[in-house]
């Protein structure tokens, strides 16, 4: 896997811009009605999807489909899908977020409910629906922006996980090792469409494992998602926060 390794934030972020305008104008010349993208959560990517949302109308519909989310209510910091939203609010041409379901947390007063994992797994479902609903039956992002954490996981997908081993369900129910330990995310059957797909990956502490990665080390989970156009976007002496 092709590994770009950046020496600047300023750089880094705009190999990101690059890309979303290159794959816009791949979008718009096959007639496609919509650009789709798939976003990491998490606070790396944040800065990254703001330089987006400054970027001028590329011209068609965009959509926002998030790669994973934590099982907590709206308005939780920990929820991916509010910082996605919170980065795009400002975007002129307003992008259409999919944001995941919340379950039970959204019929009462925030409270955990007792079935909570069985919830997740019914709102997970629903993502899925939504998603080949939205694609036609097989999800095929024009770019995928992933993350990469210290122990190789990528989205909601760990180690020793029993989605890793999923063939055809777009989404799954899995464990994180930290809390908010309960999460929903898209798995490689949903993954292995995108047309391009990028990790973004920051800080030092990042550095054995963006390597790894680079040489598609089968422990490492991210190793495994995506399409067949991938790269790592490492900056190296930037900040790893999540």
């Amino acid at each position: 896997m092709t590994l770009i390794e950046c020496e600047d934030r300023d750089s880094w972020i705009g190999l990101f811009a690059d890309e979303f305008v290159a794959a816009a104008k791949l979008s718009k010349a096959a007639r496609r009605p919509s650009l789709l993208l798939c976003l990491a959560g998490g606070s790396t990517p944040e800065p990254i999807y703001r330089a987006l949302a400054a970027l001028p109308d590329p011209g068609l519909a965009v959509e926002l489909w998030l790669g994973d989310e934590r099982v907590v209510p709206r308005g939780d910091p920990a929820r991916n899908g509010d910082m996605v939203a919170r980065a795009f609010s400002g975007a002129p041409w307003k992008p259409r977020l999919h944001q995941w379901p919340s379950g039970a947390f959204e019929q009462g007063n925030g409270a955990e409910p007792p079935d909570l994992e069985a919830s997740a797994r019914r709102d997970a479902a629903v993502y899925a629906a939504r998603l080949a609903e939205s694609t036609g039956g097989a999800p095929a992002f024009d770019l995928a922006i992933l993350g990469l954490g210290a122990d190789g996981h990528t989205a909601s997908l760990f180690p020793g996980e029993a989605a890793l081993d999923e063939k055809e369900a777009l989404t799954a129910v899995t464990r994180a090792p930290a809390p908010p330990g309960l999460r929903m995310t898209l798995t490689y059957p949903a993954l292995a469409l995108s047309r391009r797909t990028l990790f973004a990956v920051s800080g030092s502490e990042k550095a054995r494992v963006a390597h790894a990665l680079a040489a598609e080390d089968p422990a490492l989970p991210a190793s495994a998602a995506g399409g067949a156009d991938r790269a790592i976007v490492y900056l190296s002496g930037g900040p790893s926060p999540d």
